[in-house]
């Protein structure tokens, strides 16, 4: 295994500590560059700690602890400023969806109300007409008989 991990290694591919089983491997060096130390930088004041970098020496891990002590508080004041800001914004969009959609409701009640009435003048001008053609045939029953059965298949509301 160790064969196969050695060329990774020289080739900077295989950055993090290797470990087997839970048993680090002692003989390998730990060669820290900065991405690496991000990532150890990152998991400390997250408190997330993976362990894929630890520090190896005493001074090393007292500095650890009093960096961790004094970057915890300031990482988690800015998550959650951060959680806020994504929190408002999520407020913001949604209630943009809220009024766009107040605001189509309100437009198709508009046009629905347009057509309704559209319907109701074509509706009172077809009576008309028939009134007129009966009116000048000489029959006014029959005018009134024709208004009469076109309404019997609408909504029964004659408006004039």
């Amino acid at each position: 295994l160790e064969g196969l991990v050695q060329p990774l290694r020289e080739n900077g591919a295989c950055i993090f500590q290797d470990v087997i089983g839970g048993d680090v491997l002692a003989d390998s060096p730990v060669n820290w560059n900065f991405l690496g130390s991000l990532w150890f930088v990152f998991t400390v004041i997250t408190t997330i700690g993976y362990g894929t970098y630890t520090p190896a020496t005493t001074g090393g891990q007292v500095f650890t602890t009093v960096f961790m002590y004094l970057f915890i508080p300031p990482t988690i004041f800015f998550i959650s400023q951060l959680a806020q800001l994504l929190h408002a914004i999520f407020l913001a969009a949604l209630s943009l969806l809220i009024i766009g959609r107040r605001a189509i409701d309100h437009w198709v009640a508009q046009a629905c109300a347009r057509l309704e009435e559209r319907r109701r003048r074509q509706q009172e001008a077809s009576w008309a007409q028939q009134i007129e053609a009966g009116a000048a045939a000489g029959n006014t029953d029959a005018g009134l008989a024709s208004a009469s059965a076109d309404t019997s298949g609408g909504d029964g509301d004659r408006r004039q």
